[in-house]
């Protein structure tokens, strides 16, 4: 007698190698199992967790596999958010809400500062602009975004 949630998708987009090199997980059945655990990240601790079995396994992650494991982690953090993409174009990052959340969206704008800006697009669809400074890891500084979010709601809660 539950009534399902059904949880949407996002389409997440970065100009940085993300995958399992061969050479890494030889066997292709593995690589596949991983892909499949690893498209089911929910949380950091998730994203830890395969890392270290990783690690363990397979020896130092490669740039490509860090990758693969943190956008894994913005894809479970946007769906939860209510974001249907992520997608980086140079220096911008932009984030296409489903829906628009004032609070997530001020309050981010706050932890982010000037970086973060709302944009109405042409077609009518709103969406977010992040600006990254020249060498910045736009996987690693979106992450450190939705922590920081994250930690700010929890915080705004415990009042």
């Amino acid at each position: 007698g539950e009534v399902k949630v059904e949880k949407k998708d996002c389409v997440v987009s970065f100009n940085y190698d993300a995958y399992l090199p061969e050479k890494y997980v030889k066997y292709p059945s593995q690589r596949m199992a991983l892909y499949k655990r690893i498209a089911l990240i929910q949380n950091e601790y998730d994203m830890d967790d395969i890392a270290d079995e990783l690690l363990d396994r397979f020896g130092e992650l490669p740039y490509q596999v860090e990758n693969l494991l943190r956008i894994a982690l913005i894809r479970a953090n946007a769906i939860n958010f209510g974001i249907k993409q992520i997608t980086q174009m140079g220096n911008e990052v932009r984030m296409y809400p489903d829906g628009f959340d004032i609070d997530m969206w001020s309050i981010m704008s706050h932890i982010a500062g000037s970086r973060l800006r709302v944009v109405m697009g042409q077609m009518g669809e709103t969406y977010v602009v992040f600006r990254l400074k020249s060498g910045e890891n736009a996987t690693a500084l979106i992450n450190k975004l939705f922590e920081k979010y994250i930690e700010t709601v929890q915080k705004t809660e415990k009042k």
